[in-house]
């Protein structure tokens, strides 16, 4: 395009000669137009904020190679935990800083379909104060209350097993019976009542009765010890019954309060008086007698029952007597009993 010398028109000589150009990039008027309505909408410089607050989505395919460390910030800003899926575990390195618990929420499975492992004495623990604990210590294994209030197990049928056979030790139901099981039997049912004892039940407390029926020669007038020679032994947890001396020895950690009942049947000839006592060591603790007047040639029965509770030390002696008052006869028909029941 040949210069043009601007005349007297000035500008508008010199658009009229932009205009008329044959350029293909001439400039209008219209673009002018344009121009001006752009700068009329136009607003201050955008800022750093402006431009992140515009939300622009990057697709994932167009984030590839490696983004330097220093393209990001000290802190990294909160992110949903929702997008953050399917990360390879080759992509987790380092070491991961700690996490508080109380930011793990929402999860509802543990394990996956293997399980939870644990380490011995890795105690898998629950409640704000850590008050249960669940582990295994090598040897043994634990469900442990160490915190506030009571260790509750609750169903309305619990029954407490055995691993290998599945046999029962106790079975629970709710508003009914408790069973206690030995080897598989039950041996103990609790009811509205009391309790239902399969088989004999045994108490820690001395309690036994020996028995005796037999006939002996004495001299009148002296007291003889009551001869248990059948000695018919019903309960004896505890004896300390000496068959020889036909005496009962409290003994070792039997110490305490006892019910001793004795009954002394005697058959005797010339005889008007009989005597029956229970003995403690030296000492008789309670007498029965009869007191008659007899023929001398007719054979006559007494039954001397007799009862007391002592309290009995480690080691008292105990033991029944009879005696058989003059005459000159000395054959005794003798049916004697003696049952002794600790109480405390």
């Amino acid at each position: 395009m040949a210069l043009t010398k601007v005349t007297s028109g000035g500008i508008s000589d010199i658009a009229a000669a932009v205009e008329g150009a044959s350029d293909s990039n001439k400039f209008t008027d219209a673009d002018h137009s344009k121009l001006n309505a752009i700068e009329a909408s136009a607003t201050a410089d955008q800022t750093k904020s402006d431009i992140e607050g515009l939300g622009i989505d990057v697709p994932a395919a167009n984030l590839t190679g490696t983004i330097p460390d220093a393209r990001f910030p000290a802190t990294l800003p909160a992110a949903s935990a929702t997008n953050l899926t399917a990360i390879p575990a080759a992509n987790l390195t380092g070491t991961l800083p700690a996490i508080s618990g109380a930011n793990l929420t929402g999860i509802s499975s543990v394990g996956g379909a293997t399980g939870v492992d644990f380490n011995d004495n890795t105690k898998a623990r629950f409640g704000t104060g850590n008050d249960l604990e669940i582990y295994h210590d090598g040897s043994h294994s634990y469900i442990k209350d160490v915190g506030t209030g009571d260790l509750r197990i609750k169903g309305t049928e619990l029954s407490l097993r055995s691993d290998s056979a599945d046999e029962p030790y106790i079975n629970c139901t709710e508003n009914g019976s408790v069973s206690v099981f030995h080897n598989n039997s039950k041996k103990l049912e609790t009811t509205t009542t009391g309790i239902d004892v399969t088989g004999i039940m045994t108490d820690d407390r001395a309690f036994f009765s020996v028995s005796d029926s037999n006939e002996n020669s004495g001299s009148a007038g002296t007291y003889h010890t009551v001869e248990f020679k059948t000695s018919s032994i019903v309960i004896d947890n505890k004896s300390g019954w000496n068959s020889g001396t036909y005496q009962w020895t409290v003994p070792s950690g039997q110490a305490g309060m006892y019910l001793i009942h004795a009954t002394i049947g005697i058959r005797s000839m010339t005889t008007n008086q009989t005597k029956g006592r229970i003995y403690k060591n030296s000492d008789y603790i309670i007498e029965s007698h009869f007191d008659g007047n007899n023929a001398n040639t007719t054979y006559h029965a007494f039954a001397h029952t007799i009862s007391t509770v002592q309290n009995l030390s480690v080691g008292d002696d105990i033991w029944g007597a009879f005696y058989v008052a003059d005459g000159t006869a000395t054959s005794e028909d003798k049916m004697s009993n003696l049952t002794i029941i600790q109480l405390t």
